[in-house]
């Protein structure tokens, strides 16, 4: 490829400040803005520099200028500077300066000092992370930000990337990014969604990458999306070779990283003499290695509890398994170096991994060996089955790792390097919701009502926040979730019957006013009690978003209704039978003596479809949405 050598943040803002002069206008003026680009937007990129110099494997600075003009508040937060310091990244504030929509200049803090603030966040026990930020208070939209500083990055193993448009509702003018690195440096990179391939050059010892988007549009949350960044002109970033205090690694394959994850854990999973002897007393005990993982697991549970340390490579290097052991608590990191640590005493094999975990986690890129990770379990290999641990949960059962971080690549830390493998993936037989309801109607149209639901792996992770919550979170959160006209939460219990099974089960008593409408000598008796699909709506315009179905699903509703003398069917109903590559969905209607019994069973299936196929999900979805909404008249005798 041709090389053009990179203009700096000056040179750009200069070539867009005379283009706005020569218009006769400030070059902040939001009329220069072409309309098309406000569509949908929240906020406008005006322009974006980015110059990520990397002086060896242990040192780099990225120089940051940005105009962004605000359109909404809720776009806001695009005009608002953060900044992180610890040992190894310091931001420093360059200035920020607030335009009118005219482009008129109303407030500039180039000579604002930010103090750092310590602030630690739910479980973080301790951290020399410090944030700084400055809020520019202004609220006059349309308003443009101009924002500039620098990073100064003392040792790295891993590199920012550069998405355009990283938020939905955000549209970009120009961008530029340029990484300037010694001759002989290996720059790691992967281009997604690009217009067009990097530019590189060599001269004078140095070689130049750079990067250039134009006229990128925002884009509007869509359902069954892909990841935003996934959707987004990104540039993904890695070092070849690293250092970080004084750690040195490779992101050449996953081999190499993986060594350098092996070489931070090494020697770390020592524990005292005394837990090592009393942990072969229980291997003794317990000839099944099954059994004795299970046993160890607990004990490991029983013993520690979850906080977040944050200080130095901390952040990277397990706290060493003799101090969990004194200490009683650690990180994901430490509790997972822990366990292994335990089972290494009992002469087990298991191999610490990193993750991403979340439940709405993007795909990893496994092509492109670099740290895309923010979590640490245990992987203990076997035959027939592999087991997982997730180590930071006292409540979480064995070998269940739920949606926070199922069916997705794992990076396992073997005595041979990285190795990704995939970790396991729960079926609809698994993720299952199923629920029986007892309706009792009387005569003016009222119900009493009692349910009791079974929610079963993605649906008791849903659960267990409401399970592990106090009796009034409890109450409301089940008042507000259920939605049936008129109701009264009588009574209700939320249990998890058995520790070691990923269930939890749900009982409510209810009672509801006008559930059953009366007309005369007729009762109108919606079936669908509890589980109803909304609409999606019709699509206007073209989509961005390939279709995304992430688990397979099951849901199973019994709902009988129990109805009042002298009532009888005025109408009958026919079964409804729907299937599709999304997923299947069929009813079916009882009637015996005074009880009505109606069965809805909806199946959602994994996976990832064109972008063509949206229109049919829209007509699937929406006719299960129209038979939720099924009704049935009954005539008094």
């Amino acid at each position: 490829m041709t090389f053009c050598r990179a203009t700096t943040v000056a040179s750009l803002l200069f070539l867009f400040l005379v283009c706005g002069t020569l218009s006769g206008q400030s070059p902040y003026s939001v009329s220069l803005i072409n309309p098309e680009m406000t569509k949908n937007a929240k906020a406008v990129v005006r322009f974006s520099e980015q110059k990520l110099t990397i002086s060896s494997p242990s040192s780099a600075s990225l120089e940051v200028t940005k105009a962004v003009t605000i359109m909404n508040e809720t776009g806001r937060l695009e005009s608002i500077y953060f900044g992180i310091d610890d040992k190894f990244i310091t931001y420093h504030f360059d200035n920020l300066v607030i335009f009118d929509k005219e482009g008129k200049k109303v407030k500039d803090f180039g000579s604002f000092h930010l103090e750092p603030l310590i602030t630690f966040a739910g479980s973080t026990l301790y951290s020399d992370v410090r944030y700084k930020s400055l809020d520019p208070d202004y609220r006059t939209y349309p308003f443009t930000a101009e924002i500039s500083y620098t990073v100064d990055l003392r040792g790295f193993f891993y590199l920012p990337d550069w998405v355009i448009g990283e938020d939905y509702n955000i549209s970009t003018e120009k961008a530029r990014l340029t990484v300037e690195t010694p001759a002989e440096y290996k720059l790691c990179f992967l281009e997604q969604n690009m217009p067009s391939e990097v530019t590189t050059g060599t001269d004078k010892g140095k070689s130049t990458y750079e990067w250039k988007v134009e006229n990128d549009k925002a884009r509007e949350k869509e359902p069954y999306a892909l990841d935003i960044e996934q959707l987004c002109p990104t540039v993904f970033l890695a070092p070849g070779n690293f250092e970080i205090a004084k750690w040195r690694g490779s992101s050449a394959t996953w081999r190499d990283f993986g060594k350098f994850l092996a070489d931070l854990n090494q020697g770390r999973n020592i524990l005292p003499a005394n837990v090592t002897e009393k942990i072969k007393e229980l291997s003794a005990q317990n000839p099944d290695t099954t059994a004795l993982i299970r046993k160890l697991y607990a004990l490991m549970q029983e013993k520690t509890r979850y906080v977040s340390v944050q200080i130095g490579i901390g952040g990277w290097q397990p706290i060493e398994a003799q101090e969990v052991e004194e200490k009683s608590y650690g990180d994901c990191k430490a509790l997972s170096n822990y366990m292994k640590a335990l089972l290494d005493a009992a002469g087990i094999k298991s191999h610490y991994a990193v993750i991403m975990a979340g439940e709405d986690a993007p795909d990893l890129r496994h092509s492109f060996p670099s740290n895309q990770f923010n979590h640490a379990i245990l992987c203990v290999p076997g035959s027939p089955d592999t087991i997982w641990l997730e180590c930071t949960s006292q409540r979480i059962p064995f070998n269940y790792l739920g949606s926070f971080t199922d069916d997705r690549f794992a990076l396992l830390i073997t005595d041979d390097g990285g190795r990704l493998v995939r970790t396991r993936k729960y079926g609809s037989e698994e993720n299952r919701l199923t629920r029986k309801a007892i309706v009792t109607i009387d005569q003016t149209g009222n119900g009493k009502i009692s349910v009791k639901t079974e929610y079963s792996s993605y649906f008791y992770d849903q659960m267990l926040p409401v399970l592990l919550s106090d009796f009034e979170d409890q109450k409301r959160t089940l008042s507000e979730s259920v939605s049936i006209p008129g109701l009264t939460l009588v009574g209700f219990k939320i249990s998890q019957p058995d520790k070691e099974k990923p269930l939890i089960c749900e009982e409510l008593n209810i009672t509801t006013k006008g559930y059953a409408s009366r007309m005369s000598d007729r009762m109108i008796l919606p079936l669908n009690l509890m589980n109803k699909v909304s609409k999606l709506p019709a699509l206007n315009t073209g989509r961005d978003s390939e279709v995304l179905l992430r688990r397979e699903k099951l849901m199973i509703d019994t709902v009988i209704y129990k109805l009042p003398a002298g009532y009888t069917l005025s109408s009958t109903l026919n079964p409804v039978n729907l299937d599709s590559p999304f997923g299947s969905y069929d009813t079916n209607i009882e009637f015996s003596g005074n009880e009505l019994i109606y069965i809805r069973r909806q199946m959602i299936r994994k996976g990832r479809f064109k972008v063509d196929d949206y229109p049919a999900l829209i007509d699937y979805n929406n006719r299960v949405a129209t038979a939720d909404m099924v009704k049935i008249v009954l005539k008094r005798e």
